[in-house]
């Protein structure tokens, strides 16, 4: 939702995401399945994300698959399906400009995000393995970080990046370190969000997807 604020704002033709996302693109009740969050939550979220990011879904949008190429006259952009945020979470290498676009890989501090239904840690970790190999001299992130220079500058981000998956796997085995807890008990300290800025409308659910990743 958060990428596609300025859909609604110029003129296209046509709009295309990957297709395993391609459902949540054409319907707001597509798009809340796909976060996973309960259902007596749907008509608060749907508001704020028309009221915040101008989505409404698109029902005309199609699929495209990986290693599709957009021809944009003289430039050309590849999706290179990277799952793990969503299930059809893709980057975008841009020629011949030597440009990957990361999206949702945005090597903050945050970590890596998979608290949606439809995301996978395993697929997560299997994605910053490959996307760490693919050279190109502009890294574009989605959040917060911008551009990063040069694919060395690039590989360090992304080990950086990860090692939040392992400091909340260490956070889970702390709180299970006094003594056995329900895992209400677990969802209620939490492993990804601080103290204190837990989202209301879906960072519970957020919580509760991450917790049952690193347990499984």
């Amino acid at each position: 939702e958060d990428h596609a604020a300025g859909v609604s704002g110029v003129q296209w033709s046509e709009l295309s995401v990957h297709q395993a996302d391609l459902a949540a693109l054409r319907s707001m009740d597509d798009l809340m399945l796909l976060y996973g969050i309960p259902e007596a939550q749907w008509p608060e979220m749907s508001a704020m994300l028309r009221e915040r990011f101008f989505f409404d879904g698109w029902p005309s949008a199609t699929g495209l698959a990986d290693g599709d190429v957009i021809d944009l006259g003289g430039v050309t952009v590849r999706l290179i399906h990277a799952p793990g945020h969503t299930s059809g979470h893709s980057v975008y290498r841009v020629e011949p400009d030597g440009v990957l676009v990361l999206g949702d890989i945005d090597l903050t501090g945050f970590g890596p995000y998979y608290g949606d239904a439809s995301s996978s840690l395993e697929d997560f970790e299997t994605t910053l393995a490959k996307v760490r190999e693919i050279e190109a001299a502009h890294y574009v992130t989605f959040h917060h970080k911008g551009v990063v220079e040069g694919h060395a500058a690039f590989a360090a981000a992304v080990d950086s990046y990860a090692t939040a998956i392992q400091r909340r796997t260490d956070d889970l085995l702390a709180l299970l370190a006094g003594g056995p807890q329900t895992f209400d008990q677990l969802l209620a300290t939490g492993i990804v969000y601080r103290a204190g800025t837990r989202p209301p409308l879906f960072g519970e659910s957020v919580e509760r997807h991450s917790i049952e990743r690193h347990l499984a």
